[in-house]
């Protein structure tokens, strides 16, 4: 799905789409995204001028719609980068590759 989100978004409905694509131009924190079955995967891709800042571990959203990031800290995604989240033991995790 597109998003152009104004606003920051905590718990935010990804409709169970695969790929997210921000194309807005404001810059958002993201504090958690919907749960769904485990295990999957949401391919999150910034195409727009906005910065999407995946907020780690962040107490605005309920417990199983909170992101883990790789780094455990803040994670900003800036203009024609992705990042992949991947959902297990009801948690959205960051993926990395070693």
């Amino acid at each position: 799905i597109i998003l152009s989100p104004a606003a920051n978004q905590n718990n935010l409905d990804t409709q169970f789409a695969t790929v997210l694509r921000f194309d807005g131009a404001a810059s958002v924190d993201v504090t958690g995204f919907q749960a769904r079955s485990e295990p999957t995967a949401i391919f999150l891709l910034v195409l727009g001028a906005g910065t999407i800042t995946l907020k780690n571990n962040n107490a605005v959203s309920i417990d199983r719609n909170k992101i883990l990031t790789a780094a455990a800290g803040d994670f900003p995604i800036v203009t024609n980068e992705m990042t992949i989240l991947w959902y297990t033991n009801a948690r959205w995790r960051q993926l990395t590759w070693a």
